[in-house]
């Protein structure tokens, strides 16, 4: 995902978060596609490097004939009641309207949070 054309509204990380434009890698015709779905883990957040986020290992591990898009949403939940539900983020319409071939979904770290407050 990256930040809309116009940039984001705000510095909050909250309201960028639900700013991210999110859309699938190009794929080629024959290539299977893969959607990463999850959280922080999956984004990749203090990672080495952008090749080092699980998603972008298993596209080195899967080769050409697949194209994998990490759709991680620091933060998100799993359960729908959460205080991050993944539905309500960007990445989850996006998942939707990619057409993978293959859902990869690694949630439910931050459900075992506890609210601040």
């Amino acid at each position: 995902c990256k930040a809309p054309a116009g940039g984001f509204s705000s510095g909050d990380v909250r309201v960028r978060a639900l700013e991210l434009v999110c859309e699938p890698r190009p794929a080629r015709a024959g290539q299977v596609k893969v959607a990463c779905v999850g959280d922080s883990i999956t984004a990749g957040v203090c990672s080495s490097a952008a090749d080092k986020t699980y998603p972008a290992q298993l596209q080195a591990l899967l080769g050409d004939g697949y194209v994998v898009t990490n759709y991680g949403a620091c933060g998100s939940t799993m359960q729908q009641h959460g205080d991050s539900p993944y539905w309500q983020r960007p990445q989850w319409p996006a998942v939707q309207n990619s057409s993978a071939d293959v859902v990869v979904i690694m949630l439910g770290t931050n459900d075992a949070k506890t609210k601040e407050g």
